[in-house]
């Protein structure tokens, strides 16, 4: 039920969307709608629909309504343990696992209280607390803990039992003896690592055998004191970046073993800036790349071509801001993307499908007036609109701008009075503006001609408030 609620609430909230894929609109979450932290580290959905971020201070659990917040306090047994969140995972109980600048935590949804350790960890094989890069629940319901300098360990719910794969053994089947500094699971449910020797591999958690190995990565990416990212794609096609190294990102295809570079420095391949931080893939295929002062870059792998979505100050619905620390796709396919200091922003390309045109104080060309009563369209497809107050504007589709005609004193052609009510374009292409206070008008497109009530004259127009035109 939840998780059906948390949508139809986005949606509702979601009135300024777009119409076209390459006009995205992102809406917001921050402190304004309840968040503990404008800062935001991590973003992960749970399997009861709640969404959780991770903030510099304190942990949130948004249900589409608000958020409950969680946090240190000495005074009451139970909470966490640390207020800077760095990463949240989901074991095969539900269970919330969330890793601090102080140590793990683990949340108990049915007593909402964190615990600092767990039996899992105390098994036949000891699990170490310290250094967890991930946390994952295979199609078996099999819990896996991958571990930084140690391996996987896998437990088995069923047998209440820990198998551990060591990093360090140095065979062809086995993990190589290099510290692990990412991991990220394909499509067909293979965990794929890369680690500190710049070394690809493809580990199969059915078979609990290393199945792929790539040792060429390091051809391309010098060997260094940071650590690399990994992610792999649909077409597992691995995505390879540091957060430190500011290089950009390099995609490597497994199948033909090709590199292809996206950096800031190219004309082909070219993304906003080096410094990635996070990379996802949507629901059409689409490479999102996160970037630090570059906002996020969208690639279509198939023409290699990048489009980046920046913060405008200006327009409420743009990204919230360029530096982006984290990214995530929930399971209906929504795109979250965590903020350094504006909180977070979220769209969905295929439930948002409404654009919407606000006043913008930086824009020339563009709409200068909020408050619409009527529209009318014209042979070539643009509109025009009036307005309650700001006078008529004409919409150019194609040009994508806008032009405004007022009442001026001055000019006894101009507009009779800038509240219109309605509007008829007739079978020569006139247009008949209906006013509130100054009768009708007539623009042929060069003037503005005045049909005014005359008390002396009879046959003039009944009275100088319009309210409906049609023609027959």
């Amino acid at each position: 039920m939840r998780k059906s609620v948390i949508y139809i609430i986005l949606i509702l909230i979601t009135s300024q969307l777009f119409a076209e894929s390459n006009d995205l609109q992102f809406k917001r979450l921050d402190v304004n709608n309840g968040l503990s932290s404008n800062q935001v580290n991590t973003i992960f959905k749970d399997s009861r629909g709640y969404l959780w971020i991770g903030t510099v201070n304190g942990l949130n659990r948004f249900d589409g309504y608000s958020s409950k917040i969680f946090r240190k306090s000495n005074d009451r047994p139970g909470t966490i343990s640390n207020n800077t969140i760095s990463a949240i995972f989901e074991d095969h109980r539900g269970k919330i696992w969330v890793t601090t600048t102080g140590e793990l935590n683990i949340y108990d949804p049915e007593n909402e209280q964190f615990l600092t350790d767990d039996p899992i960890f105390h098994k036949n094989i000891e699990i170490p607390k310290q250094e967890i890069i991930d946390v994952i629940v295979d199609h078996q319901k099999n819990l896996w803990i991958v571990h930084r300098t140690t391996g996987l360990y896998k437990y088995d719910p069923k047998a209440d039992k820990v198998s551990h794969f060591a990093a360090g053994v140095n065979g062809n089947k086995e993990l190589m003896p290099h510290a692990i500094t990412d991991v990220s699971v394909g499509p067909d449910g293979c965990f794929w690592l890369i680690n500190q020797g710049l070394a690809i591999e493809k580990f199969d958690p059915q078979s609990l055998k290393v199945v792929k190995r790539f040792n060429n990565i390091s051809q391309n990416l010098a060997l260094s004191q940071f650590d690399y990212n990994l992610f792999v794609d649909a077409d597992e096609d691995a995505w390879i970046y540091s957060r430190d190294e500011q290089e950009g990102v390099l995609q490597f295809n497994t199948k033909t073993q090709r590199f292809t570079e996206y950096n800031a420095r190219l004309a082909d391949c070219h993304i906003s800036n080096n410094s990635i931080v996070a990379v996802i893939q949507d629901n059409n295929g689409k490479i999102l790349i996160g970037t630090d002062h570059g906002g996020l870059n969208m690639i279509d792998k198939r023409t290699q071509k990048t489009q980046i979505f920046t913060n405008d100050p200006g327009d409420k619905n743009s990204l919230s801001q360029n530096s982006i620390v984290c990214l995530y796709k929930d399971n209906s396919n929504i795109i979250w993307i965590g903020t350094y200091k504006k909180g977070v922003s979220f769209y969905h390309p295929d439930l948002f499908k409404f654009l919407t045109y606000t006043q913008h104080p930086f824009k020339q060309n563009w709409l200068d007036y909020e408050d619409v009563n009527s529209f009318a369209e014209d042979r070539l497809g643009n509109l025009w609109i009036g307005t309650n107050g700001g006078g008529l504007i004409y919409f150019d589709r194609q040009k994508n701008s806008f032009k405004t005609y007022k009442h001026s004193a001055s000019n006894p052609n101009s507009l009779s009075n800038d509240v219109i009510v309605d509007l008829c374009i007739d079978h020569a292409g006139g247009l008949w503006i209906g006013t509130y206070m100054g009768g009708l008008n007539y623009f042929d497109g060069n003037r503005f001609v005045h049909y005014l009530n005359d008390p002396k004259n009879i046959n003039s127009i009944s009275s100088n408030q319009i309210w409906s035109i049609f023609e027959d």
